[in-house]
């Protein structure tokens, strides 16, 4: 395994603060974390009210964070429910009222 740089522990580190600032304000802190990293199941989403992914949805849109939030996950390549919007490897991904990944 290769060592990180001080650069790269830096990088981490800085993040990683950014990331607990956000996460101190934020409204998914006592959340599952399985409603912000669902599961894909054949190319859907389960989007249905009381599923992960609209849980998620909810909690984000009611947080006063979601901004800071989604601009960290897009800054930094994260996957999952961010500010509201779902990050896949893809990039940022839409979801149709069937769950369809578009």
């Amino acid at each position: 395994m290769r060592e990180k740089t001080k650069a790269q522990k830096l990088l981490n580190e800085q993040m990683i603060e950014n990331l607990e600032t956000i996460y101190a304000n934020a409204n998914c802190t006592n959340c599952p974390s399985e409603w912000f990293f669902p599961e894909n199941v054949r190319g859907k989403m389960p989007i249905y009210p009381g599923s992960n992914l609209h849980c998620a949805f909810a909690t984000c849109n009611a947080c006063k964070v979601k901004t800071e939030c989604f601009n960290f996950a897009k800054d930094h390549d994260c996957v999952g429910v961010w500010g509201g919007r779902l990050f896949t490897f893809a990039g940022i991904s839409k979801l149709n009222k069937y769950g369809d990944i578009t």
